[in-house]
């Protein structure tokens, strides 16, 4: 298994064939927000607009699975689940809200 995730959206983005998703990578054990598109060809016009974000600099390619993804908590502590969940929530709600404004 790579990854586990939830995904979220609203009207608009589903309006958009988009949705977020609270992603743990299992290769890295850290969690992640990713921005999911519904498919293959929603995902190529997505990641032509969203490319040059400050999310994406790094990426040299088009990534397999998303159109823009961060990192929101690199080392989590399983050792408190409440907290973890906490902290997980906020930051990708708070990321979310960043990226918001530049998905149309």
């Amino acid at each position: 298994m790579d990854y586990t995730y939830f995904s979220f959206y609203d009207t608009h983005l589903r309006s958009k064939q988009l949705r977020f998703g609270i992603v743990l990578n299992h290769h890295q054990l850290q969690f992640e927000l990713w921005v999911m598109a519904q498919n293959a060809e929603q995902q190529q016009i997505y990641w032509e607009k969203l490319k040059d974000l400050e999310w994406n600099q790094e990426k040299e390619a088009m990534p397999r699975y998303t159109v823009l993804d961060t990192v929101i908590e690199a080392t989590p502590d399983f050792s408190d689940l409440d907290q973890l969940s906490d902290t997980i929530l906020t930051k990708a709600l708070a990321e979310a809200k960043r990226i918001y404004p530049f998905l149309g």
